[in-house]
């Protein structure tokens, strides 16, 4: 077919077994403040309609091109879930544990039951009855993985920069949450607020 012309070898590989493939990602493990947001993606004919040339991790993507990616997505019905774990989660468990729960409620939220799965990352997924792939740098292999990246990234950046207004001081609006220098300085100055992880150790820096 069209799409499997147009996947990772990878993907052609597991839709050629399991007649489907689903790819998922998270965005915000490393940030200091707000959720973890993962994304599922889909390879199926809306999602073959796409522009997939430019898919690829979404950290190496322009904002301009990846909220281009997103309109198209959203216009041509591409099928997706997502799923995310708050700061209260990732103090009370730990971020590793909540990045697999994001991942698990985001596939949970799919409007179909998963055959096969590729995740970005080196672990899979607990208590998801189907086969699992764990692709290390998988966003930037595969194309589902690498779609499901943009769409976590551009979802969470929309709630982050919400925060903003409530939380000013931290300049949510242009670090999203990830430890800037005016960020770290102004946890410094004010302490952390009610969406920052307690959990995460935060250094001192000279201000």
């Amino acid at each position: 077919t069209d799409i499997a012309n147009r996947l990772s070898d990878i993907e052609i590989k597991i839709i050629n077994k399991y007649g489907s493939v689903i790819g998922v990602d998270e965005v915000g493990r490393g940030s200091l403040f707000g959720p973890v947001i993962s994304c599922c993606v889909i390879a199926n004919e809306k999602f073959n309609n796409l522009n997939l040339s430019k898919i690829k991790d979404s950290k190496k993507l322009s904002e301009k091109i990846r909220n281009k990616f997103v309109r198209e997505f959203i216009d041509e019905g591409c099928d997706f879930g997502l799923g995310y774990s708050n700061n209260k989660y990732i103090d009370e468990f730990n971020i590793g544990e909540a990045t697999l729960l994001s991942m698990k409620d985001s596939i949970n939220n799919l409007n179909i039951r998963p055959k096969a799965i590729l995740i970005d990352g080196i672990q899979k997924i607990p208590n998801i009855d189907c086969y699992q792939l764990a692709i290390p740098k998988g966003d930037s292999k595969c194309k589902t993985i690498g779609a499901a990246s943009i769409l976590a990234k551009f979802v969470r950046d929309f709630i982050i920069r919400k925060y903003h207004n409530a939380v000013p001081y931290y300049d949510l609006i242009k670090n999203v949450g990830y430890g800037t220098s005016i960020h770290i300085k102004n946890i410094n100055t004010y302490g952390k607020s009610f969406g920052h992880r307690k959990s995460f150790k935060i250094k001192s820096i000279d201000r």
